[in-house]
């Protein structure tokens, strides 16, 4: 839930698109689009990893130009929410 509101906070207010990553992310055409628009738009573009992936850049030339320069950051596997939460914060911090 405390996830869900910072995400929109972000997207919204802040010039920052978090894009969850998962093979049903990379499956799904609005998803596509989503992170292409948030490229288009100039936005910084924070990934984060919720499943493990063999490859986490997609097949798609075009979404994986976008994510090429940045640093994913992993949620499973983690002890808590809290933890990838304050990675997420302290990389916002670093942008904003």
């Amino acid at each position: 839930m405390i996830a869900t509101v910072i995400f929109s906070f972000l997207t919204i207010h802040l010039q920052l698109f978090v894009a969850c990553i998962s093979e049903d992310y990379y499956a799904s055409e609005s998803c596509i689009e989503e992170i292409l628009y948030a490229r288009k738009r100039g936005k910084e573009i924070i990934p984060l990893l919720l499943e493990e992936m063999e490859d986490w850049l997609p097949k798609n030339k075009g979404v994986s130009l976008c994510l090429v320069p940045y640093v994913y950051i992993k949620t499973y596997g983690t002890k808590s929410e809290k933890e990838w939460l304050n990675k997420l914060l302290t990389r916002v911090q670093c942008l904003v």
